[in-house]
Order: structure tokens, then C-alpha cells, then sequence
């Protein structure tokens, strides 16, 4: 449990410590961000789980989200670190397979538009990338860091319609209809298809979820907007995640020091920064811990005063 070390501002804060300091937050918009993004997340996750077919798919994605929401719980992670570590390979496991499963089936998948298509290798590349670089980082003992790229890896995978068209093929109308009668009677552009004469032959469905004539016309309604949804979700969450990780600089340092104690007793080279780092990557300023900068700062503040002294008694 989290002891807070200023009292609280009011009456609602101290009621509210009761409910995330037992469970490791020990800020009220850390487990706010949490709440909004992990219980969804959660609940989510665990309606799909009657979706799981072994035999076909949702296999790896569905576990490992449920237990990814239960990685960036505090409390799991300094109490019950063995769960935390096996959990965690399962979900870099599994998470891996599901992205590239995700990417092969974009062709097909909600109608395989350009739209579809563009944004599920967009995802498949930051939430890979991302989990790569949680790996390294976590393997090299980056704590900080391997925070910040699980925290985005998971931020990046997280209506009604009426009056559009869709070209569809004729061949998926078919599977989605089921009657051949039916289908040449609301489409009859399709009777090449079905004679042979042209294997590729589209039709144009109407989008429509609230008076549809076919189930072709509600799922198309669905598709449409669906390529346009995930990039705008992937907008949204790319940005929220980065305002959480600028707004949470003190536990960042916190999980660079933990990393500098954990890579110096291990001892490798640029402990703090052993990781993938701006500092070894780009052209920020060399980390150090603060109990050494103090100590540098002093001793440059001890030779600046020196120097007076020593250019008088010259003098004299």
C-alpha cells in the first residue's frame, strides 16, 4: 500500500486515496488514466473471450489483452514480481502473433479497402515496433523506458450510417445472403458471376444499419466507416498517450534511478543508460543520478570561489 506523503486536499481526495493507494497508485490521474483506458480495455476483452475458437482465431490477442491490463497495475508489479514476468512474455508472445495474424488478413478484413488495408499496417508497425522496443529496453534493464514502450504498444491497439455505396464482390455477396434467388433479385448484376462469365464481377451495395433489404447492406454500413474509425482512434490514442507520459516526469526519474541501481550491480557499461536512451541515441545531455550531479555542481561552486583567492595571492 502507497503511503501519501501530503495530506489531502479535501474530503473526495481522501476518500479516494482509500481506493487506489491500496492497489499502488499513489496519484489520483495516474489511476484516473487507468480507469479510462484498462477497465474498457478489460471489459472488453472479456466479452470477446466466448469468441475464442481454437481452431480459427482471437487465440492470442484476447488473452493477452486481459493480462496486459493487469501489468499496469502497481501492485502487481512490486508484490507478485514472478506474475508480472511470466504474464509479461506471454503477452509479448502472443501479442506478436496476433499483430502479424492481423496484417495478413487486412486484405479481407471489414472489406479490405485501401483505407482498412493502410491503417492495419500502420498498427501493425507502431504496435510491433513498440514492443520490440519494450523488450530490448526491459532486457537491458531500462525500466523507465520499457514503461514508456508498453504503455504505447497498448494505447495504439485500443454508428450508424446511412446514404453511402460500396462496390462489393459478388462472390462475398453470395456467402453473406445465402440465397442465390435472393441475391440475383436485389442484385443483378451478379448473374455473370454466377454464370461464370466474369469471375470478378462487383455489384454496388447500399449502406444502410437502420431499414437495410439485405444483411450485405447492414454489414456494409459497418465496414465503411470502419477504416476511418482506426485512424482516428490511433490519432487519439497516440496523442493521449504522450500528454500521460509528459505529465508523469517524477516517475519516470523514479524508474531511471531503479534502473541505474539494477544495471550498475549488473555491471554493465553506461549504467542509467544502458537502454535505448536519447542520451546514447540522440544528442541529449548525459544522464546521471542526482546525488552525483549535486556533487559536481558543488565542486565546480568550490573551484569558482578557489580561483579569487588564488589570483590575489598572486597579486600580492
Amino acid at each position: 500500500m502507497v503511503i501519501p506523503s501530503k495530506p489531502p486536499a479535501n474530503c473526495f481526495v481522501a476518500a479516494m486515496r482509500k481506493i487506489y493507494n491500496p492497489i499502488g497508485f499513489s496519484h489520483g490521474y495516474n489511476f484516473f488514466f487507468c480507469i479510462l483506458f484498462t477497465f474498457p480495455l478489460t471489459a472488453f476483452c472479456a466479452l470477446s473471450m466466448r469468441k475464442i475458437d481454437f481452431d480459427n482465431g482471437f487465440c492470442g490477442v484476447v488473452p493477452a489483452s486481459v493480462l496486459a491490463c493487469f501489468q499496469f497495475v502497481p501492485v502487481i508489479r512490486h508484490k507478485f514480481i514472478l506474475f508480472h514476468r511470466i504474464s509479461g512474455y506471454i503477452v509479448l508472445s502472443s501479442s506478436a502473433f496476433s499483430a502479424v495474424g492481423g496484417l495478413l488478413i487486412a486484405r479481407n478484413a471489414f472489406g479490405g479497402g485501401l483505407d482498412v488495408q493502410s491503417a492495419s499496417g500502420a498498427i501493425f508497425i507502431l504496435f510491433f515496433g513498440a514492443l520490440i522496443m519494450a523488450y530490448i529496453n526491459i532486457k537491458r534493464l531500462q525500466i523507465d523506458q520499457h514503461r514508456a514502450w508498453m504503455l504505447r504498444a497498448w494505447l495504439y491497439i485500443i454508428s450508424q450510417i446511412g446514404g453511402y455505396y460500396s462496390a462489393r464482390p459478388c462472390g462475398w455477396l453470395k456467402f453473406t445472403i445465402g440465397d442465390v434467388d435472393r441475391l440475383l433479385r436485389l442484385y443483378p448484376d451478379c448473374s455473370t458471376w454466377l454464370s461464370g462469365e466474369n469471375p470478378a464481377q462487383m455489384a454496388v451495395v447500399r449502406a444502410d444499419s437502420r431499414n437495410p433489404t439485405s444483411a450485405a447492406e447492414a454489414v456494409v454500413a459497418h465496414h465503411l466507416p470502419f477504416g476511418m474509425s482506426v485512424w482516428l482512434g490511433l490519432f487519439i490514442s497516440g496523442v493521449v498517450i504522450e500528454i500521460y507520459l509528459h505529465l508523469t516526469p517524477k516517475e519516470a526519474e523514479r524508474l531511471r534511478m531503479v534502473s541505474y541501481q539494477r544495471e550498475l550491480a549488473a555491471g554493465m557499461r553506461h549504467p542509467g543508460s544502458a537502454g535505448l536512451t536519447s542520451d546514447r541515441l540522440g544528442d541529449a545531455d548525459q544522464w546521471y543520478p542526482k546525488n552525483i550531479e549535486q556533487s559536481a555542481m558543488s565542486g565546480d561552486d568550490n573551484s569558482n570561489k578557489e580561483q579569487p583567492t588564488a589570483s590575489a595571492s598572486a597579486s600580492t
